[in-house]
């Protein structure tokens, strides 16, 4: 049994999100883990490729920066709305 925060799914591509009040690197550690788990749990989305988002409150910019590297969105509360912490450019890997 295994909780996800949210996923979508459209034709070719699912989405699948983890959400915590303050993002940690183990959270996103633990994403991949995550991705291996929505595949298995649901077959039939198993063969779409999965982008993994990490939504927050905020974000330390050394986890931004792992977050980054492994290539998943960030998104935490901006201004007044969430936005998409990412550097600019970024391409998020299709798993």
């Amino acid at each position: 049994m295994k909780e996800f925060a949210a996923y979508a799914t459209c034709e070719d591509l699912a989405a699948l999100n983890s959400t915590k009040a303050t993002l940690r690197s183990a959270d996103v550690d633990r994403m991949v883990d995550d991705i291996a788990a929505f595949r298995q749990l649901l077959p039939a989305h198993a063969r779409l490729p999965v982008v993994g988002i990490l939504a927050t409150l905020s974000v330390d910019e050394s986890v931004l920066n792992y977050s980054d590297r492994m290539d998943f969105f960030v998104l935490a509360v901006g201004d007044q709305v969430m936005e998409v912490k990412n550097r600019p450019g970024f391409v998020p890997k299709y798993w």
